[in-house]
């Protein structure tokens, strides 16, 4: 029961188990620590952000924030997705962001279509958005998605948060 316990507090990454029919050792791979937030947030019918970890929920102008992104994939996604993250101030939608990140959700030596086992958990490499020097002091949130590069359209999210293209990861203050 106390190893149970133990395991159950530790993240499982991967499950390498043999077929039907066939012998032999069952691996699973697990991390010591479990995402600093959980999340169940769908991307289309196939990616799932599963948690997020951050360097600094209330940053200053200036400041650099650091993101790990979680990820599972019930079957393998039949394109390559980008990831998006925004951020913007909280009262106005319509303006440029302060601070944004487009790239691979994990790291290009890993493209979404090659996501095939969804035992599988695929933390991404440190993502760093840096607020300008000049931020304004305000609410601000950061928005994130999955999109297809070749033609920019966005995956739809669960659950939608009154957006049906974009997560609303998180929001915070920046003091003067």
């Amino acid at each position: 029961e106390e190893g149970q316990a133990f395991l159950d507090e530790l993240l499982l990454l991967r499950a390498f188990t043999n077929p039907p029919m066939m012998r032999g050792p069952e691996i699973l791979f697990y991390r010591m620590w479990q995402p600093q937030h959980t999340l169940d947030v769908a991307f289309g019918d196939t990616i799932n952000l599963i948690g997020y970890d951050i360097s600094s929920e209330n940053p200053a102008p200036g400041d650099e924030i650091q993101l790990t992104f979680y990820w599972q994939a019930a079957s393998a996604p039949q394109r390559d997705y980008s990831l998006f993250l925004h951020l913007l101030p909280q009262s106005d939608e319509a303006t440029a962001p302060i601070a944004q990140y487009d790239g691979a959700p994990v790291r290009s030596e890993r493209p979404t279509y090659t996501w095939a086992n969804p035992s599988e958990v695929l933390i991404s490499q440190p993502i760093m958005l840096t607020l300008p020097a000049d931020s304004q002091p305000g609410a601000y949130r950061l928005l994130m998605g999955l999109y297809d590069w070749e033609t920019l359209v966005r995956l739809p999210v669960t659950p939608a948060d009154g957006l049906s293209d974009a997560y609303d990861l998180l929001q915070f203050d920046i003091a003067p």
